[in-house]
């Protein structure tokens, strides 16, 4: 792991919470690139990078829903307040639920075509 990788790691370690949850359990599955373009998103703020965490994580990987339930009534209170970063973060748990229920029903209809 290269070190703005490590940087990026230990970023998400300290952030805590849900948002430190989320970030650690997506961590695994983003490619290198990714992980190391994490420190120029959002210059640090936990609120930003998460939002692109969240964006950069493969559709096909099932996020546990109690994280993302942590996360979203987080940012729900965040949006509420007017914080800009609550309001895209719950538009990117909405996107990701979207594309990741879209890749779900499509492997489902692949396997079925394949078993018949």
């Amino acid at each position: 792991m290269g070190l703005m990788e490590e940087m990026a790691l230990e970023m998400i370690r300290d952030w805590g919470g849900s948002a430190g949850e989320l970030g650690m359990f997506i961590w695994p599955h983003l490619t290198p690139d990714d992980r190391a373009g994490l420190l120029t998103s959002g210059d640090g703020d936990p609120w930003a990078m998460i939002e692109c965490v969240l964006e950069l994580c493969p559709y096909e990987v099932a996020i546990p829903e109690r994280l993302l339930t942590a996360f979203e009534e987080e940012a729900k209170e965040f949006a509420a307040d007017g914080d800009a970063w609550g309001k895209i973060a719950l538009s990117t748990i909405r996107r990701y639920r979207t594309h990741h229920a879209q890749y779900v029903a499509q492997a489902r209809e692949t396997a079925e075509a394949k078993a018949s």
